[in-house]
C-alpha cells in the first residue's frame, strides 16, 4: 500500500511540474506563450517610438520559406525614377511545427511571417550575388527558398491590426537552393 501511495504521488507531483502555456495580457488582447516554445517572455518595450512589443531575447532555429528583396513599402523614387534606392527586406514564412510552439496573439493568431531585422546579413549569407542583383528593384521578384536559420531577439506586436513578428538573423544552419520568383501581395 505504501508502495502505491509513493508511486501516487511522484505522478501527481510530476504532473504538476509540467510547464503550462503563459498568457500575456498585450494591449487590447493577449498573447499565448505555449509550454514547449523556444523563448520566453522577457519584458515589453516601445518600437518606433509609441508602438509596444513583446520581447522575446533566445536564440532558436526557425525553419521556413525565406523571401528576399525590395521593401513592399519603398516609395523612394515614385516621383523621379532616378531617384529610386533599393530598401532591401527579408522575411521568413515559419514551418507549421515552428509557427505551433512561437508566441501567438489570442485574438489576432500567429506568425504568419517573422521579418529580418538585419537583411543585409541574412542576404550575404543566403543568397547568391547573381540573384540578389536581380532582385534589386522595385517590379523585380523575389528570391526565395526554404531554409533553417538561428535568430534571437525575437518580437512581437501589432501593425495594421495584424501580429507583427521580427527577429534578429544570426547563421544559416542548413541552406537550400534559391530561386527567384515573382513578388509575392503582401500589402496590409
Amino acid at each position: 500500500m505504501k508502495r502505491a501511495i509513493a508511486v501516487f504521488v511522484i505522478a501527481l507531483t510530476a504532473a504538476s511540474s509540467a510547464r503550462a502555456d503563459r498568457e500575456i495580457p498585450f494591449n487590447a488582447d493577449r498573447i499565448t506563450v505555449p509550454a514547449d516554445s523556444p523563448v520566453h517572455y522577457s519584458r515589453s518595450t516601445k518600437k518606433y517610438g509609441d508602438e509596444p512589443v513583446a520581447n522575446f531575447p533566445e536564440k532558436f532555429l526557425l525553419t521556413g520559406t525565406y523571401y528576399y528583396g525590395d521593401n513592399d513599402f519603398n516609395d523612394s523614387g515614385d516621383q523621379n525614377p532616378s531617384k529610386y534606392v533599393f530598401d532591401p527586406m527579408a522575411y521568413i514564412v515559419p514551418d507549421t511545427a515552428i509557427a505551433a510552439r512561437l508566441p501567438h496573439f489570442v485574438e489576432r493568431g500567429g506568425p504568419a511571417f517573422i521579418f529580418l531585422k538585419n537583411p543585409v546579413v541574412f542576404a550575404r549569407a543566403v543568397v547568391p550575388d547573381r540573384t540578389a542583383r536581380q532582385v534589386r528593384c522595385r517590379t523585380c521578384g523575389v528570391a526565395s527558398g526554404h531554409i533553417e536559420i538561428w535568430v534571437d531577439q525575437l518580437t512581437v506586436g501589432i501593425a495594421c491590426d495584424n501580429p507583427d513578428y521580427e527577429a534578429r538573423f544570426l547563421s544559416v544552419n542548413r541552406p537550400r537552393k534559391t530561386t527567384l520568383m515573382p513578388r509575392p501581395n503582401r500589402a496590409c
